[in-house]
């Protein structure tokens, strides 16, 4: 199985992902793997291949889909949310609809916190329509 858990800086994402290790690790606590930015879509859909043919349990702690630095096209969204769902790949995304405790939170400033939403969100959204993204809000508790 694998589990990516993503989202914004300061959005508990590591924190989820320990959390989400720890539940399915068992007796085993599986330590979240850290994001490595990949050269290319096509290489991180390898390494996902990968891992599912060893049959590993595996939580990442971030994706391409908040690295600024990816800019994905609709199609390729498209690839990523349809592989995804057929390797059964659950995402995570972590967030706020509180706009103003977010952006304090990762510490950026207006004109890059708003840049980084709009990349983050359009990506996630896109995926969306072709795979489930389980939302999770850092600021609500339940």
């Amino acid at each position: 199985m694998i589990i990516i858990v993503d989202g914004f800086d300061k959005s508990g994402r590591t924190t989820l992902a320990k959390k989400l290790g720890e539940e399915i690790g068992g007796s085993h606590i599986i330590d979240p793997i850290p994001y490595r930015r990949p050269d290319s879509l096509w290489e991180f859909i390898s390494d996902m291949d990968f891992i599912l043919k060893t049959g590993a349990n595996v939580v990442f702690d971030g994706s391409i889909m908040s690295d600024d630095s990816f800019v994905l096209s609709n199609d390729e969204i498209g690839v990523l949310g349809s592989f995804f769902n057929n390797n059964n790949i659950f995402l995570y995304f972590c967030h706020s609809d509180n706009y103003e405790k977010l952006k304090e939170a990762s510490g950026l400033t207006d004109d890059m916190f708003i840049d980084h939403s709009t990349k983050t969100y359009t990506k996630f959204t896109g995926l969306h329509m072709f795979c489930p993204v389980i939302t999770h809000d850092i600021f609500k508790t339940n």
